[in-house]
């Protein structure tokens, strides 16, 4: 759900899923690092008075990689957000430098 921004209705129809709390209880996790961001957001807002606004979430830059020729950019994305084969990648890219 993070990919998509949280569209819970996207999910729903790319996962065939009738129920919206079926969904909502496989492909939902709390990340640390989303409570952490969040966390400073709600303190710059409460006692820094920052960032008042409906839209409170800073929009993040991507940064883009090229993709070597050979390699099926649909079948990495689908890799890569999986947060296990992701941190495998990882780590095996560190030993190989």
């Amino acid at each position: 759900m993070k990919l998509n921004g949280g569209d819970i209705k996207a999910v729903q129809g790319d996962s065939g899923h009738s129920q919206i709390n079926m969904v909502t209880d496989v492909y939902s996790h709390i990340i640390d690092e989303d409570r952490r961001k969040n966390a400073e957001l709600f303190e710059q807002a409460f006692y820094e008075k920052k960032n008042l606004n409906p839209q409170l979430r800073e929009i993040q830059t991507v940064p883009t990689t090229a993709i070597p020729e050979g390699v099926d950019p649909e079948l990495l994305m689908k890799v890569l957000a999986n947060p296990e084969m992701a941190a495998l990648l990882t780590s095996l890219a560190k030993t190989m430098k």
